[in-house]
């Protein structure tokens, strides 16, 4: 049975999350936008599986969320 390992994939491809300046820092907030936006899209539909794993894997990424009634807001956390 294949073993799963996670990789650090931003920064094995040398994108430093804590950066968002130029165009790298314009991906990666487009990236995680549309990952928070599927997350939602689980949450209202109520697939709480489906809306754990994207937070789970985002926060291993190093992007907290936080779900306010305005809405879901997130940042980068400093490591």
């Amino acid at each position: 049975m294949a073993r799963h390992q996670s990789l650090d994939l931003p920064r094995l491809l040398g994108f430093d999350l804590a950066d968002t300046s130029g165009g790298a820092g314009r991906l990666v907030d487009g990236l995680i936008a549309e990952l928070v936006e599927r997350r939602d899209d689980a949450r209202g539909r109520r697939d709480f599986e489906t809306s754990a794993r994207i937070r789970e894997r985002l926060h291993k990424l190093g992007v907290e969320l936080a779900d306010p009634r305005e809405g879901t807001r997130w940042h980068i956390a400093r490591r």
